[in-house]
């Protein structure tokens, strides 16, 4: 398997070089990597590295609406935060692997 940063549409040399690129937001990711901002970029790069070659459960497994990621418990907090418009139940593209509604 080619290493990450040989990924021609990866964004990963953002985030483990000290240069920025326009197209790569990265201070929020980094810093909810590492509380010290220098130490972002490393920290990110030991992060994704551990996970080569690891067999992982895809992550779109719990997804619902085609939006919104993570457990039960986290959606239905998202669920409340989202109001009129912005998520109205009755036109979710996906509500989920089985199509039920998290109420």
């Amino acid at each position: 398997m080619a290493r990450p940063e040989e990924y021609p549409h990866s964004s990963y040399r953002s985030y483990i070089r000290k240069e920025k690129e326009d197209i790569v937001h990265r201070d929020l990711i980094l810093e909810m990597i590492s509380q010290r901002r220098k130490e972002g970029p490393k920290s990110y790069k030991e992060y994704v590295e551990r996970a080569i070659g690891e067999e992982y459960e895809s992550p779109f497994k719990n997804i619902y609406a085609g939006v919104i990621l993570g457990s039960r418990s986290f959606i239905k907090q998202t669920l409340e935060r989202l109001t009129g418009e912005l998520f109205d139940r009755e036109h979710i593209a996906h509500k989920g692997t089985n199509g039920d509604v998290v109420k």
